[in-house]
């Protein structure tokens, strides 16, 4: 396998970013084997720097280029073991407990602000019917899965107005943890990838990605992942504010699963179908709610 950079551009702090490919001068030979996760932008200023768990720093056409991680060889989670599931639960504890006190200034304005006072989920799907046709389409039977929605989606709708309000332990969070993201070193230590949407929120909404994504691809259950992240950094979460962010991220990919396919990220849609199922039951299960009928098993990749 080739060498393989993961660039994340911003042009200025707070800004939104994209991850795109670029070509950086290195100041050393990584060689064949070697990977890399890194920021660059051509005005990053110093204390969004020192904010990231930066490596190294070299220059690129492109701007400036800060090395958030880089090593030798690599191997994938899938599929998932115990071990595996423990040293990623593991690396968010880790992330989310190093945070630097002035990275809660620098990345204020991140991708969570913007998530937590727009209407992309379940109130989305309440006022669009053609969008709730697509997503009740999922369903094995979709008659019953539009009963059930019709039944719930107000709950859930409520739910995620509490976004903005909601009080919870915040830390700096990568937004889109899952397995296409984690990358294993020979070491045997978990390594993420991609950081376009860094932001400061609420740690509870990396999990609420991860574990159902992790229940998806046949693994363990949230309920386990997240009893595992508790004893890794000592605290129990508040039952509320874990149903409001696990909603909020079902919701998520009910709006987005069954949308039409997306030419340019082939596999974003059948993820999002997969990913979706663990989500229901989590939040139906969290809220004492009956559980969502069965979906359809998603085909293609």
């Amino acid at each position: 396998m080739g060498r393989r950079l993961r660039m994340l551009c911003a042009p200025q702090a707070g800004a939104n970013s994209s991850a795109r490919e670029i070509t950086p001068r290195f100041p050393h030979n990584l060689g064949r084997q070697s990977f890399a996760s890194v920021f660059c932008t051509s005005s990053c200023p110093n204390s969004i720097r020192s904010a990231l768990p930066c490596r190294d720093l070299w220059s690129a056409a492109t701007g400036s280029c800060l090395c958030l991680s880089s090593w030798t060889g690599e191997y994938r989670c899938l599929p998932w073991s115990e071990a595996t599931f423990q040293a990623c639960v593991e690396l968010l504890a880790r992330l989310h407990t190093s945070m630097p006190s002035h990275a809660r200034r620098v990345l204020a304005n991140g991708v969570w602000s913007q998530v937590s006072q727009a209407q992309f989920g379940w109130r989305y799907l309440a006022l669009h019917d053609e969008e709730f046709g697509r997503l009740r389409s999922l369903f094995v039977d979709p008659n019953a899965g539009g009963r059930w929605l019709e039944r719930y989606i107000s709950t859930f709708g409520d739910l995620e107005k509490e976004a903005a309000s909601l009080q919870a332990p915040s830390s700096w969070i990568h937004c889109d943890v899952r397995s296409d993201n984690l990358i294993f070193a020979h070491d045997g230590k978990p390594k993420l990838l991609d950081w376009p949407m860094l932001s400061l929120g609420p740690a509870l909404l990396d999990l609420a990605f991860f574990l159902p994504s992790v229940a998806g691809e046949g693994g363990p259950s949230p309920g386990q992942g997240l009893a595992l992240y508790e004893r890794n950094v000592g605290r129990k979460f508040d039952e509320h504010g874990l149903r409001v962010i696990v909603a909020i991220v079902a919701g998520f990919f009910a709006a987005r699963a069954g949308e039409p396919p997306m030419p340019e990220l082939p596999r974003l849609r059948w993820l999002q179908s997969l990913y979706l199922a663990p989500c229901l039951i989590w939040v139906s299960s969290l809220l004492g709610i009956d559980p969502p009928p069965p979906l359809e098993s998603p085909s293609g990749k």
